[in-house]
């Protein structure tokens, strides 16, 4: 019997995996070198894995809430998104590493790798010590929000929203807004009654965030505007936000609406500006025309 550290094969092996690594490195560009990690087996995958994240480009690490893709950073970055998901098993277990940039590269990669693998790790990564990790945990498990599994991952969050640790029930609370969490909506509202200010704050934000709407620290005008449009979905919240008076709340409706569903409103012809009320009835349009598609309630 050969045990695999007995393997005369196996350091070559080792080494021939790193030289393809450091091959690729040196020349991203050479479909050559990229095909040679794409070839690789599980040694090869664990090998590109402890290279992690690699180099990352300069400038690309600037403002985490406005980030490039995953791909845009470095290298190595790259050519993970190029393997794709056979490489999940040896990146999840780096969401969890000891160093907060290897967490948060681990997470994000998740935004261009798509591999509902990663939903319940993010989840748990809402109370990560590290504010960066937790924030891009929490925006890319969003971007999983139409796949199957994400409710019950995010039930991991929402269910720390009562949690008697005040620090997790403010985390679970902030990640909510984040996540964009309509489930949560109900709980939080409860939250804006409790004597903890920071708790109402963080509430306050994150049902602005979810619902499109800004009622203040008043429960029972929250509690009427729910119970009369709980059942609609969030898409229709955020498009009744394009009546608001305030110019800066209509805009962000409108990006938000082109972030959640993908769609963009045509320009008017003649190259005229488009106005508040030509914005909000071709959006009311291609929703009467999509509700059925993209109408989860």
């Amino acid at each position: 019997v050969v045990y695999p550290d007995d393997d005369p094969t196996a350091g070559a092996a080792s080494e021939d995996s790193d030289a393809a690594i450091e091959a690729y490195l040196q020349a991203p560009q050479d479909p050559g070198a990229l095909a040679r990690l794409r070839a690789f087996n599980d040694e090869g995958l664990a090998r590109l894995a402890a290279r992690f994240p690699g180099p990352i480009d300069p400038g690309s690490a600037s403002d985490v809430r406005s980030f490039p893709p995953p791909s845009a950073h470095g290298p190595l970055l790259r050519a993970c998104v190029e393997i794709g998901p056979t490489l999940t098993p040896f990146i999840l277990p780096l969401v969890d590493h000891p160093r907060p940039q290897i967490r948060f590269y681990a997470a994000f990669l998740f935004q261009d790798l798509r591999d509902p693998r990663c939903m319940r790790p993010l989840a748990a990564h809402a109370f990560d010590p590290d504010p960066d990790v937790r924030l891009i945990a929490t925006r890319v498990l969003e971007s999983y929000n139409r796949v199957a599994g994400f409710v019950e991952a995010t039930d991991l969050v929402r269910a720390e929203l009562k949690s008697k640790d005040r620090e997790r029930a403010l985390l679970a609370s902030e990640a909510a807004g984040t996540l964009r969490d309509t489930r949560a909506v109900a709980v939080l509202i409860d939250i804006l009654s409790v004597r903890d200010k920071q708790l109402r704050e963080t509430a306050l934000e994150s049902l602005c965030s979810i619902t499109a709407k800004h009622h203040g620290y008043r429960p029972a005008k929250w509690k009427a505007w729910y119970a009369e449009h709980g059942q609609q979905t969030r898409v229709e919240w955020v498009l009744d936000a394009l009546r608001h008076r305030d110019a800066a709340v209509r805009r962000w409706a409108s990006d938000e609406l082109v972030r959640i569903t993908g769609h963009r409103i045509s320009p008017p012809q003649g190259g005229e500006k488009p106005t508040a009320k030509y914005v909000l009835q071709q959006w009311t349009a291609w929703w009467e025309a999509h509700a059925s598609e993209l109408g989860e309630r």
